[in-house]
């Protein structure tokens, strides 16, 4: 690998699409890394090539050229988060291409043929890698950034692809993960896997409030005085909306406080403004807002009093902030590791299921422990700091 003193640093993850923790990923990385060494070249790359900065996000080059690029230049590859152990390339390509996306969700045999012939992967890779976020690129070297996912199992009933990704993975200069599932299931390819949290929670450091409020769009400026937020994703919708509804409004009532309706997941597959819309359809007291940019969504949780949602970013964002968050539905998986590793100590180890009795979350709610979400959080920031510190360290003293 060519060596300069000031490294080019290629920040690889799904921030090509319009999924607000996806796009959190690079702008937190970009401002620790350029703090620390502002001659650094900070590359952002996707699957495909994008710009969504009207939506407060960074470009990104695609994949193919982060390929060309690393042949040619040489670099450092960090892989920034999500759920990126080890989602199949034809999913990762239906959150990007609605042609795609319709055949892919509509036609099992076109999936069945995807998977068959690597048709997304064609599509987006030259090098043709096993895994979109496992990579292994001449010329360069990989870390990884408090990432998700426990898709080893998948991978592992296909020998070569696991061997690929085994591979890989000890290739790796390091390998922090956000949770302690996932650190488990990668433990005997890697024994020296980290376990980190999830590296958005510094956005409240990145974004403090007195820079959120230049940056939200004019609509945000006249949030509630005093308000719950609430989110879904489409495939998380209670199958009793009724008995729903009337739980988050006994919260809210119990609160004197509003309820704002904020979806996070807009890009494919997550849409999450169709159940949040329903839902005030049927509740007129609810409000629904539109974020025109990541801003919005991150000041609107940023000044709530609660955050009752499926999104673990909604929930990282919450916290980051000093908010109260309950994270809902069993089904996210994701969310439910996250919260079993890092905030136990405040009541929140799962995810409530809409239909258990709700008197455990208001049991979370009134027995919050304001100083000890505190100190959780500075010392978990911490941890994210010293994660990152760790990576630039290592690429300034390869030599």
């Amino acid at each position: 690998m060519k060596n300069t003193s000031a490294p080019i640093v290629y920040f690889l993850s799904a921030s090509d699409r319009l999924n607000y923790g996806d796009l959190l990923f690079p702008l937190v990385f970009k401002e620790v890394l350029l703090k620390r060494n502002s001659q650094s070249s900070f590359v952002n790359c996707g699957l495909v090539e994008s710009d969504l900065s009207d939506f407060g996000a960074l470009p990104t080059i695609s994949y193919r050229q982060l390929e060309k690029k690393v042949s040619d230049t040489g670099g450092y590859i960090v892989v920034g988060g999500g759920e990126v152990f080890f989602p199949v390339w034809g999913l990762l390509y239906s959150y990007i291409s609605p042609v795609f996306s319709y055949f892919y969700s509509s036609y099992k045999i076109f999936k069945k043929i995807d998977e068959k012939i690597g048709l997304s992967k064609k599509l987006v890779s030259k090098t043709r890698q096993t895994s979109a976020f496992c990579v292994d690129l001449p010329n360069s070297k990989t870390f990884y950034n408090s990432v998700g996912g426990i898709g080893i199992k998948r991978i592992s009933k296909n020998e070569s692809e696991y061997a690929s990704v085994k591979n890989n993975l000890q290739k790796a200069e390091l390998v922090s993960v956000r949770d302690y599932a996932t650190a488990e299931s990668l433990s005997e390819i890697r024994p020296d896997v980290q376990t980190v949290p999830d590296s958005a929670l510094i956005m409240s450091d990145v974004y403090p409030l007195d820079k959120l409020d230049k940056l939200i769009s004019v609509g945000f400026k006249n949030l509630p005085d005093k308000y719950i937020v609430l989110q879904l994703g489409a495939k998380f919708e209670p199958n009793n909306l009724g008995f729903f509804i009337e739980n988050i409004r006994s919260i809210a009532e119990k609160m004197n406080c509003k309820i704002v309706c904020c979806p996070i997941g807009l890009a494919l597959g997550h849409d999450d403004h169709k159940i949040l819309k329903k839902i005030c359809e049927i509740a007129s007291d609810f409000v629904y807002v539109a974020p025109q940019n990541l801003f919005d969504i991150m000041y609107t949780i940023a000044c709530s009093e609660i955050y009752l949602g499926t999104s673990l970013h909604g929930f990282i964002t919450a916290q980051s902030f000093g908010c109260k968050f309950v994270p809902l539905n069993k089904r996210v998986h994701k969310m439910a590791r996250y919260a079993k590793t890092w905030t136990e100590h405040l009541g929140v180890n799962d995810c409530h299921d809409y239909e258990e009795d709700w008197s455990a979350v208001h049991t979370i709610i009134d027995s919050w422990d304001a100083e000890a979400a505190e100190r959780l959080l500075q010392d978990q920031k911490s941890k994210v700091y010293n994660n990152i510190n760790a990576m630039i360290d290592a690429m300034g003293s390869d030599s």
